[in-house]
């Protein structure tokens, strides 16, 4: 397991298995914990792309409204979150939070960045 894993997702997985498959001796237990990490590993991998495009997202974000707060026009009118609460928000949707992914979505729809919502 990786630090930032859901130490009760792997669980609930192993669980599973354990129940499905009965591990009669310690080799068998061996190919069972095998079979699981086989398993975890490419929910890892969609967790990981999907990690690398929302930070990659947020990255363009902060840079927009950076721009916008140096002089540059705001397209939406609209009064500019501050860098810190992007990065928060950021940090929220790239653990799994809809609410903050929400609030990402909408900051780029106004910031004319609809093309980028594509990525989210």
């Amino acid at each position: 397991m990786l630090f930032w894993e859901n130490r009760q997702s792997f669980d609930d997985l192993k669980a599973q298995f354990d129940e499905e498959l009965r591990a009669a001796d310690p080799i068998e237990r061996m190919w069972v914990d095998e079979i699981v990490d086989l398993e975890w590993d490419p929910h890892r991998l969609r967790r990981t792309r999907r990690t690398i495009v929302e930070n990659g997202l947020v990255e363009r974000l902060t840079q927009k409204v950076a721009r916008i707060a140096a002089g540059t026009a705001n397209p939406s009118g609209a009064e500019l979150p501050t860098l810190a609460e992007i990065k928060y928000q950021a940090l929220k949707c790239v653990g799994g939070d809809p609410a903050s992914h929400q609030y990402i979505v909408e900051w780029l729809t106004h910031l004319d960045m609809e093309h980028e919502v594509r990525s989210v």
